[in-house]
């Protein structure tokens, strides 16, 4: 049974597909969907960038509360009385890492990916999200077409 679902979300058509598809999947009211926007940052410490907005403090992160705030609003048009609890985050660091950061962090049983209009061997070999995170082995992956 799948209780624990990370969403990557971009706020792009792909990214919204990918949502949509989690949510018919008719997960059960216990489950919980995470959904994740990062701010890509390759600096970033790993484990600073897998902390939800309310834990990173300071006034370089307004923009991520500010992502935070829209992507809050983006669920709430989503919500459904009796779907999956859905759970904001907005990370800084690079997607790949963060997205796998609060894959892990959250123990979740699946990864979802949205992909583009380009063909599946073009996103794989083109050093895409989607190619880094197939190749990390801990979570299933699903990509979204």
């Amino acid at each position: 049974m799948i209780r624990r679902v990370v969403v990557a979300f971009d706020f792009s058509d792909p990214s919204r597909r990918a949502l949509a598809y989690v949510l018919d999947m008719g997960l059960s009211a216990d489950a919980t969907v995470d959904v994740v926007t990062v701010v890509p940052d390759k600096d970033a410490d790993a484990a600073i960038g897998s902390l939800p907005i309310g834990e990173v403090p300071g006034e370089r992160d307004l923009h991520l509360r500010s992502l935070h705030d829209q992507l809050e609003h983006e669920l709430l048009e989503r919500r459904k009385e009796a779907g999956p609890r859905l759970m904001a985050h907005a990370l800084r660091g690079t997607p790949e890492k963060a997205l796998l950061a609060l894959a892990k962090h959250v123990s979740a049983d699946m990864v979802v990916v949205g992909m583009s209009e380009k063909t599946l061997f073009e996103k794989l070999f083109a050093g895409s999200v989607s190619r880094e995170l197939l190749t990390q082995h801990r979570f299933p992956i699903l990509l979204v077409p």
